[in-house]
């Protein structure tokens, strides 16, 4: 390029001042007698040769226009291709994320759905522990009288003292009463840890849910960040602006924009 600029500055400078001959006349004021007018200058040259270099030139020039013709063919095919690859890649990814957020949503959904059977069996075993709770103090003033009663019968004096129908009755009753007790307070136990295991479990479920739920919250914020990304390549109109896109230099000034305190929001 350096060799074609000297080049063409020094034809200029040769058409200019043949120019400026060619414009003089006999009556030109700046015309006289020169000394040795018709000696040959040092360093001239033959038509021929002057030809040569100059063609020379030419053929130089247009040989790195060529290649430069190619190369920018070249880079241009690279970037195309570059671009067609992040376009397939942000597609996949795009739709990886939707996915991704249609299980996440129907997981949580499912969650929702566990948690709410799991509040309903909750509330039931509190229900069933209140009924055995009472049932079980139903019992208690019942047994009180039977023993009682088997205890003042022990005062029957002498002969009275026998084992009758009553006292076969109550002990009878007594013990009814004490296996009735026993086993309502073994089912009160037992639902006294099936619903400590359903709180926990319900715990579980509700951290759960909330991770999901921050997830989804996260996802759904790179989805919008992703798609007012997509929106920036709508105002790339030029190959220029394309080239820019691809080499990161507009994403730079887009940025500087973004956090200059001239940036609309």
């Amino acid at each position: 390029r350096e060799l074609v600029e000297l080049d063409l500055k020094d034809k200029n400078e040769a058409l200019d001042i043949d120019m400026k001959q060619l414009d003089l006349s006999e009556a030109s004021a700046n015309i006289s007698h020169k000394p040795d007018a018709t000696r040959v200058p040092k360093g001239s040259v033959m038509p021929e040769t002057w030809f040569t270099h100059s063609e020379s030139n030419k053929m130089k020039a247009e040989a790195v226009m060529a290649e430069s013709q190619r190369l920018r063919e070249i880079i241009f095919h690279t970037i195309e291709q570059t671009s067609n690859d992040l376009r397939v890649q942000q597609d996949a990814t795009n739709f990886d994320f939707r996915k991704r957020h249609y299980e996440m949503k129907r997981a949580k959904e499912e969650l929702e759905y566990q948690m709410k059977t799991t509040r309903q069996e909750i509330e039931e075993q509190e229900g069933n522990i209140r009924e055995m709770e009472l049932a079980i103090k139903a019992k208690t003033n019942p047994l009180k009288l039977a023993e009682t009663r088997l205890e003042n019968r022990t005062n029957r004096p002498h002969v009275e003292l026998c084992s009758d129908s009553p006292m076969h009755g109550l002990i009878s009753e007594v013990e009814t009463l004490k296996e009735t007790i026993h086993r309502l307070t073994e089912k009160l136990d037992h639902s006294r840890e099936t619903l400590t295991e359903l709180e926990a479990h319900l715990h579980k479920l509700e951290e759960d849910h909330k991770n999901k739920q921050l997830a989804l919250s996260l996802d759904q914020r790179c989805m919008d960040t992703r798609k007012r990304l997509g929106n920036h390549d709508k105002e790339i109109k030029s190959q220029f602006d394309n080239n820019q896109k691809l080499t990161g230099i507009l994403r730079q000034n887009t940025r500087f924009l973004e956090n200059s305190k001239h940036a609309k929001y």
